[in-house]
């Protein structure tokens, strides 16, 4: 096993490649160098310049002609390539999109009902409209979180993301204290203070 593979490219013409997305590769790579260096502290001292994953241009192309173009504005569908963006970008930027097409499309199905509200006020003069729009708002927002509880647990399930995947490896410029483990008593593992966390929520 070549540890250094890891880091290729995805597959290619002649079928070599990895079997890990961009996304996945990039945090290996931030892992490795993480934990021999601290980059920061290498900015700092003018060793680099910056640090930071580079954008892969043929895959901004690809995303470029089924996501970012104008002509999309009027789809009224709101079908995004999650999984091309979670691919890309990750799992955060993916939420944010798909939470974002969400209530577009939750908002496209109000808008009869809001028109109807508000016609019926201007014609009415009736405050009872009002009410019953907010009543209507109500019910809508418990709707439209449901729907999207729902679709959130189904892209955990559909892209493997629980707690049990979080990302817990030690940057190389963290301070804590040193007390036992929480797994092994025999070990000692860096913490960070609890009344320091407390003071940063």
């Amino acid at each position: 096993f070549d540890m250094f593979n890891v880091f290729a490219r995805g597959a290619t013409a002649s079928g070599k490649g990895t079997i890990l997305t961009g996304q996945q590769r990039v945090q290996l790579l931030y892992h490795f160098l993480n934990k021999r260096l601290d980059l920061d502290y290498a900015v700092e001292q003018k060793i680099l310049v910056q640090w930071f994953p580079a954008h892969n241009i043929d895959r901004l192309a690809d995303l470029h002609a089924c996501w970012a173009r104008w002509r999309l504005l009027m789809d009224f569908t709101f079908v995004q390539p999650l999984t091309v963006l979670r691919d890309y970008f990750g799992a955060r930027l993916a939420f944010i999109s798909a939470w974002n097409g969400h209530y577009c499309k939750m908002l496209l199905a109000l808008t009869p009902i809001a028109v109807i509200f508000e016609l019926a006020n201007c014609v009415f003069l009736d405050h009872i409209s009002i009410i019953g729009f907010g009543l209507t708002l109500a019910v809508w927002g418990k709707w439209a979180l449901n729907v999207w509880d729902r679709e959130q647990e189904y892209f955990m399930v559909l892209w493997d993301l629980s707690n049990a995947h979080k990302d817990e490896s030690p940057r190389a410029d963290f301070e804590g204290t040193l007390y036992p483990s929480h797994v092994d008593r025999n070990m000692v593992e860096l913490y960070y203070p609890a009344w320091k966390y407390t003071l940063r929520v």
